[in-house]
């Protein structure tokens, strides 16, 4: 009979755990809702209505499927075209949609720069170097 090679130990360790880091649940609807949000940017109300009947229409289709039938997602993102829609139909006219800030901090002035430390002079660099190798001052 022959060993296996490499031969086993002889006192095997557990693996070390793993734990990984608390995740926040996955949200179909929100993630449904923010995606129409980023193919919204800069639509007018013309191209939020072409869009709204395309997720009508996907509505429709996806009713006809079983497992596409209580899709969570698809009913936001539906919603979330209907709610785009009557907020473009009550603004004026060419109003594009722009996403929402996030609120922002009142804007300080930016803060100065401290100017550079100041280089040695190409005198002084070269005064720690053999005399026999030629330098080449590049910033000055």
């Amino acid at each position: 009979m022959t060993t296996p090679w490499p031969p086993p130990r002889t006192a095997r360790r557990p693996l070390a755990p793993r734990v990984a880091a608390p995740r926040e649940p996955v949200d179909p609807a929100r993630i449904g809702r923010r995606a129409v949000r980023r193919r919204a940017k800069g639509m007018d109300a013309a191209a939020v209505a072409a869009a709204l009947d395309d997720a009508r229409f996907d509505a429709r289709q996806d009713s006809r499927h079983e497992d596409l039938a209580d899709d969570v997602r698809g009913r936001a993102e539906l919603a979330e075209w209907e709610r785009l829609d009557q907020l473009l139909a009550a603004a004026p006219v060419g109003t594009v949609y722009r996403t929402p800030t996030p609120s922002s901090r009142p804007s300080s002035p930016p803060t100065p720069r401290p100017p550079p430390p100041a280089r040695p002079s190409c005198e002084r660099v070269a005064e720690g170097f053999d005399p026999g190798i030629s330098l080449v001052c590049v910033g000055c």
